[in-house]
């Protein structure tokens, strides 16, 4: 591992306890997890469906949007790199880290069409854009009729407006070249057929990932708008891929603490509980890609 390498994880380690710290360094939190307890379990299991939902299609989307950039490869293998690749976002630099792996385990299958898989996963996030769009129109109106629009609300869709453009930001200005590169390719296939898939099946895979959160709350019985808890965890969620801290906790917990507490005076350990058990659901999944995908190259090793 590169200096460089070794600083970022010791800076980002850093900064994950000193979140997780301010988390829990209010007595309500601490207390209030020991009583916080999921009146509703069944819930639950609705959450790690929601989970094995979200994988699946986040695995067909990346498949329309590599059969867009002209690359083929089963269904079972691009599902096996997704969900290791979200097992490598979970430890490393968030979306970056994710797509990192995706090239690298996807080019063993294709050497020969590196930068086809570089405009793929480029398409594959171009593809969320307008169902994000969409849904921070809804959770922005939803908020003006639901909750207060106060100075802690506005600060968090700011940062979540800038997580959300963040990865495309960094590679323009740090990496121009591979930008305009990815860009031209991207700007090429956008109105493909493949591409248009994509954008539908970002509408169900927003709402399976995000049902994650919704599930571990509505686990804990947390008396809140449904439509204003779900876009509470939109938020939180969006502001957590900052690449700040390791699997964004801390960010996560902080920012639906702040705003399920400010909206609707939710106790803050009901939010802290629902946001680290939806991360609970994500790693078990994550762990689930990380595993398998070592096992089936021995078996073909074998074969």
């Amino acid at each position: 591992m590169s200096t460089r390498a070794v600083v970022i994880t010791v800076v980002r380690a850093a900064v994950t306890l000193a979140l997780l710290w301010w988390v829990f360094s209010h007595d309500e939190v601490r207390d209030g997890l020991q009583h916080a307890h999921f009146h509703k379990p069944w819930w639950l299991a609705a959450g790690i469906l929601c989970g094995g939902m979200a994988a699946a299609l986040a695995a067909l989307r990346w498949q329309a949007c590599l059969r867009a950039c002209d690359c083929e490869l089963p269904f079972s293998t691009v599902l096996r790199i997704s969900l290791a690749g979200n097992a490598a976002g979970l430890l490393s630099v968030g979306a970056l880290g994710d797509d990192a792996v995706r090239v690298a385990l996807g080019a063993r299958q294709l050497p020969e069409k590196k930068r086809a898989l570089l405009a793929s996963v480029a398409l594959d996030h171009v593809s969320a854009v307008p169902v994000m769009l969409v849904l921070a129109g809804l959770i922005v109106g939803g908020i003006g009729l639901s909750a207060e629009m106060n100075r802690a609300t506005i600060v968090t869709l700011a940062v979540t407006a800038t997580a959300f453009f963040g990865t495309g930001l960094y590679l323009r200005f740090f990496h121009a070249e591979l930008h305009s590169r990815i860009l031209g390719y991207v700007k090429a296939k956008l109105f493909s057929p493949g591409a248009g898939r994509a954008m539908l099946l970002s509408v169900p895979l927003q709402l399976a990932h995000h049902g994650i959160f919704w599930c571990t709350a509505s686990a804990l019985a947390i008396p809140a708008n449904p439509f204003g808890l779900f876009g509470a965890f939109v938020v939180a969620d969006t502001v957590a891929a900052l690449p700040v801290t390791i699997a964004g906790l801390g960010v996560r917990e902080k920012s639906i603490e702040v705003l399920l507490f400010k909206w609707y005076a939710v106790p803050r350990a009901l939010s802290v509980k629902a946001s680290l058990s939806g991360l609970a659901i994500l790693a078990l999944w994550a762990a689930i890609g990380a595993a398998c995908f070592p096992i089936r190259r021995r078996e073909e090793a074998v074969k």
